[in-house]
């Protein structure tokens, strides 16, 4: 058993680090106690590893039976914001260092047939706000230019992570109502877990940039 130990083991003292919240920031903590302490600490976790672990497995299946299995009618779409871009100039005096504007990146993967090339989109704006507005705005942009290149599109699965701020709330549930009834397209939004929402979108931004 992983969790087992005998009284003499157990009892030797040790040191270790683990990231804690405190105060609304994560930072990097020393712990200090016996091996049965640490196999404690390790053992309450576990539960949720595992849980974690599973839902980022399952996701991963998923989203890849969605690529290949994406047509022109059904495409498959990865979503994200990249990171804001600040804007510079080549030369520059010091004192504009301090004075800078940004730009948003919307950034957009879409899979439309097993063999088939990919569609990547990046959208520039000087909106920054990553809010449901300017997601509404993007998605706008993104399915118009579906509907033009493929005429027979019926549906769109959406992946994103799941930042609470931008994709996972309750706002997405009505910007797919609206975006559905404006394009007559089933839209299908699904979410990546915790920390795996990177892929093909976190390239174009990157690229772009």
């Amino acid at each position: 058993d992983l969790y087992q130990c005998d009284d003499e083991q157990g009892g030797e003292s040790l040191s270790y680090f683990q990231w804690e919240t405190i105060e609304s920031k994560i930072v990097k903590v020393e712990k200090s106690g016996t091996v049965k302490d640490a196999i404690k600490a390790l053992k309450n976790q576990t539960k949720n590893f595992l849980m974690h672990s599973f839902i980022t497995h399952v996701q991963y299946v998923h989203f890849q039976e969605c690529q290949e299995n994406a047509s022109p009618m059904s495409i498959t779409l990865q979503v994200d914001f990249s990171e804001n871009y600040r804007t510079t100039y080549q030369d520059e005096i010091q004192n504009a260092f301090f004075n800078y504007n940004q730009v948003g990146l919307f950034t957009a993967v879409a899979w439309f047939g097993h063999d088939s090339d990919v569609v990547s989109y990046a959208l520039v704006s000087d909106d920054v706000s990553h809010d449901k507005y300017s997601i509404h705005v993007c998605l706008t942009r993104i399915i118009t230019e579906l509907k033009k290149t493929f005429s027979s599109l019926e549906t769109v699965n959406i992946f994103s992570d799941v930042a609470a701020a931008q994709f996972k709330q309750r706002f997405s549930c009505a910007n797919l109502t609206f975006l559905s009834n404006d394009h007559n397209v089933n839209l299908i939004w699904n979410f990546f877990s915790t920390g795996h929402g990177r892929g093909a979108v976190d390239g174009v931004g990157g690229t772009v940039k």
